[in-house]
């Protein structure tokens, strides 16, 4: 029994992925090595008649006709799709093509030219047919190639086998069968004269439930195993936002998804310049024996506003021209032609530094505005953006990349440097101006860089300065979006929702689940 068993072990290790991967390895050295000893002393032949010689080269020649097919089928018979695999079975049939490389070895093989050249041919055909079909055709557009689960997961768990009885369950697991979106789609497609002009809508409905499936990974804490491809970065770059201003549309899909959990279109606000001196008593929490949250100085919200159709346009097709990556701001300054003059106050030592500072400094902007001058859409996205932010700090800090104590420990330090620094300043407007001209302490602090920065930002005119404020904030917020913990966002959802946990989703989906490592070292 113990030989028995240890022979089964072996076999069946010896068929695993990982084995055949090795075996793949080692047969693509060996069937090279062929190739390169006939290169170097195939000419020799004409000079040596030693048989151990001849016998070498013969035998060189004959495995250099075998190992090169042989291997080729191990790589189209396997479960191997990366570009590397095409890439060594490409090679290996062009090395048997080459005519230099397949060098004769007896009169008898040059009178078989003929049948020789039609192999060549036929192998130039298997070369192209190798290069395409080991390539995953994928569609974002059409959800071809998306294997993405519609519906049958509950009879593929069902399936999964549970020990001991693991080997005889894999095969009933790999046999089961389930929707997937691409089918869905298709079948839309193929009866879409039933539907009268509906079927975008069934599709997009359809997606929006299958990528509802997938996110609720995230919040059961399994990983993503699509995380990191080029495909799933594809399907939101060139799928939920292919048609150039379908932003809000993209968005819709990512709203009705997280419609299966919760959501309302709102923003919540806060400004720090008009309520750093708040003061609360605190007497529901002491009622409440703690169960209610006590409120801390300054933190006192604004009222939430609508989530206008020009923030998600602005904030999407900023993704989409950074084509799906995430920048700290730098970027839309650089466009701007202003990141040498504002790129220190994008790469402070925390997040939240980045955030109170330019929300000071955007407060400030506003402040120089006439109360008749009509608000335009980089107004309105700065300022939303800008007190939403702001509103995560002071009542979300968790759903904030570091972790949310020192980002309550920094909030209440600025507030309490406010109430110090701008004591007797009783409206917004007299503390921008004391910010802007009468501010002396420290450098240093977040007040003070938030002034130094609004004062900056006075050189541009106004509408730069505004288009200059929209495009920092609609690049940062995504930037802050990607997060490992998904509590805050399942709890969040639980009470209507945020507009940060439809970012978060949608760069999940794109396969993103941090922050760029060259940004989020050190700075957390």
């Amino acid at each position: 029994m113990g030989i028995r068993n240890t022979t089964a072990t072996f076999a069946e290790s010896f068929g695993s992925t990982e084995a055949r991967l090795v075996r793949v390895e080692i047969l693509v050295l060996f069937s090279f090595l062929p190739w390169l000893l006939l290169e170097l002393f195939g000419s020799y032949r004409r000079r040596f008649s030693h048989g151990f010689f001849r016998l070498l080269m013969w035998t060189v020649y004959t495995l250099s006709t075998v190992l090169a097919p042989y291997t080729i089928g191990l790589l189209q018979a396997g479960p191997f799709r990366d570009q590397t695999f095409v890439l060594w079975g490409t090679i290996l049939l062009l090395i048997q093509v080459n005519s230099d490389s397949l060098s004769v070895y007896s009169i008898q093989d040059i009178e078989q030219r003929k049948r020789m050249l039609v192999q060549q041919v036929l192998q130039i055909f298997l070369v192209l047919w190798l290069i395409v079909n080991g390539q995953d055709i994928v569609d974002p557009s059409t959800m071809k190639g998306y294997n993405y689960i519609f519906n049958g997961e509950r009879e593929l768990t069902s399936l999964l086998p549970t020990a001991p009885e693991y080997r005889i369950g894999l095969k009933e697991v790999t046999d089961a069968k389930f929707i997937n979106i691409d089918s869905v789609w298709r079948w839309v497609d193929s009866h879409s004269f039933k539907y009268k002009g509906a079927p975008e809508s069934i599709k997009q409905t359809a997606l929006s439930f299958t990528l509802f499936k997938l996110l609720k990974r995230r919040f059961c804490g399994y990983q993503l195993s699509e995380a990191g491809l080029d495909k799933t970065l594809h399907l939101v770059l060139h799928g939920l936002l292919s048609k150039k201003g379908n932003y809000v549309g993209a968005f819709r899909v990512i709203e009705e998804e997280l419609a299966f959990l919760t959501w309302e279109r709102k923003l919540g606000q806060y400004s720090l310049l008009l309520n750093f001196h708040y003061q609360t008593r605190n007497a529901l929490c002491f009622v409440s024996l703690g169960l209610i949250e006590a409120k801390r100085k300054g933190q006192k919200a604004g009222k939430k506003i609508k989530l206008e159709e020009e923030v998600i346009i602005h904030v999407l097709s900023q993704f989409k021209e950074n084509k799906g990556k995430l920048e700290n701001g730098q970027s839309a300054l650089a466009r701007n032609q202003l990141g040498s003059q504002f790129s220190w106050a994008c790469t402070l030592p925390k997040h939240i530094h980045t955030i109170l500072v330019w929300h000071i400094a955007t407060t400030i902007s506003q402040n120089e505005v006439p109360p008749e001058v009509p608000v335009n859409v980089n107004r309105l996205v700065a300022q939303s953006l800008s007190d939403y932010c702001a509103y995560l700090v002071a009542f979300i800090p968790d759903m904030l990349p570091g972790h949310g104590y020192d980002t309550r420990r920094i909030f209440d330090a600025v507030v309490m440097e406010a109430q110090q620094r701008l004591a007797g300043c009783k409206t917004v407007s007299n503390r921008c101006e004391k910010l802007m001209t009468g501010l002396h302490g420290v450098d240093g602090t977040i007040l003070d860089m938030g002034a130094k920065l609004g004062r900056e930002l006075m050189v541009p005119n106004e509408a730069q300065r505004w288009k200059v404020l929209a495009g920092f904030w609609g690049e940062f917020i995504l930037f802050l979006a990607p997060s490992d913990n998904a509590d805050i966002h399942a709890e969040m959802l639980a009470a209507g929702g945020e507009f940060m946990t439809h970012l978060w989703a949608l760069l999940t989906h794109a396969g993103i689940l941090e922050q760029p490592s060259s940004f989020s070292s050190g700075r957390v």
